[in-house]
């Protein structure tokens, strides 16, 4: 999860700094590297497929 991980990270930074770390857009975009997606791209087009024909609530 992407939001987990940069939230553990910052308070990671907190505890090594002892000073408030402020979470950046790079932050997020570093994670989004290196973090797999949880969804195969499989899953994925069934899910969009599911969209298209039934559409949204």
């Amino acid at each position: 999860n992407i939001c987990r991980e940069t939230k553990a990270q910052a308070m990671q930074q907190n505890l090594r700094t002892g000073k408030e770390y402020r979470i950046s857009n790079k932050d997020v975009e570093q994670l989004l590297q290196k973090v797999r997606p949880s969804a195969t791209s499989l899953v994925m087009g069934q899910y969009l497929s599911f969209l298209s024909r039934y559409g949204q609530r």
